[in-house]
């Protein structure tokens, strides 16, 4: 194969990795529902309840970065990353995975 094909087959492997990593747009339609647009938050001494029945976690700092979360963890000891919007929750609960779940809490 020559360099040519070769780097033209390459490109077209990166541009849907490319593709899928940019954020999602939000229409004017949805804008007025979506008081958090920013790619890493910090929810910090938030309790958080799991779902499985353990006892719920108390004082906790949740980072959420491009909609997933990748850490949780005392808020004594958690780093909240640099740059993240910061959101204290004290007195708040909170239930990870019930988001755009269909369901009746009110």
């Amino acid at each position: 194969m020559s360099t040519t094909i070769l780097r033209a087959f390459g490109a077209l492997l990166v541009v849907p990795a490319l593709v899928a990593a940019q954020p999602p747009t939000l229409t004017p339609a949805v804008k007025p529902y979506v008081a958090v647009d920013t790619p890493v938050v910090a929810l910090t001494h938030v309790r958080v309840i799991d779902g499985t029945g353990a006892a719920p976690k108390e004082d906790q700092t949740l980072i959420i970065r491009d909609g997933n979360i990748v850490a949780l963890g005392a808020a004594r000891s958690t780093r909240v990353p640099e740059g993240a919007q910061v959101m204290d929750l004290t007195g708040k609960s909170v239930i990870p995975g019930l988001v755009m779940m269909h369901e009746h809490l009110y």
